[in-house]
């Protein structure tokens, strides 16, 4: 797992902006960081890809992502690279957004997905609230992101919500 060093000289300034916003250390830390540190994290790197099982269902997604999503107080959304074979190339922070809502263009979505050399994706974003059920807004993110997809070349071909007990996927839900 690729995890960037952060500069000594800037704890220093974390320290003294901690103290201005009147937040603990761990919690800008989370805030300004995290973000950081996840958007350029592989959880899956190319040599242990290739011995890795396709994604054949969202359960399977779901325990991966699990880990990573259910600690956040906003809503985080993620592409899901795949290759061909339906194997896990990386998982991206693309947008994080307010404890209601995430900003998502299609633009930041295939950026990723074009770099990462992925055949298809999976989006996926967490509700903090708890409550798996999509909004009017995901819906419409997800419509608008398949059209894109098909000019594209890069089929989406679920979306999953996830919160910390559980998770609804599009496909299965029958939104996709």
């Amino acid at each position: 797992m690729y995890t960037p060093k952060i500069r000594e000289d800037l704890i220093p300034i974390l320290y003294k902006k901690a103290k201005e916003v009147k937040k603990p250390m761990t919690r800008l830390i989370d805030e300004l960081l995290r973000p950081l540190l996840i958007k350029d994290e592989v959880l899956v790197n190319e040599s242990s890809r290739l011995k890795t099982e396709a994604i054949t269902s969202p359960e399977m997604l779901y325990t991966i992502l699990k880990e990573k999503t259910t600690d956040y107080f906003k809503e985080h959304f993620f592409v899901c690279c795949l290759d061909v074979r339906n194997r896990l190339i990386s998982v991206d922070v693309i947008s994080i957004g307010t404890l209601t809502a995430s900003l998502v263009h299609p633009r930041e979505v295939f950026e990723t997905a074009i770099k990462r050399h992925s055949a298809q994706i999976i989006i996926a974003h967490n509700h903090p609230s708890g409550e798996a059920e999509p909004s009017e807004d995901d819906i419409r993110i997800t419509k608008r992101l398949i059209e894109v997809s098909k000019c594209i070349g890069i089929e989406v071909i679920d979306h999953l919500i996830i919160t910390e007990t559980s998770y609804l996927s599009f496909k299965n839900k029958g939104l996709i």
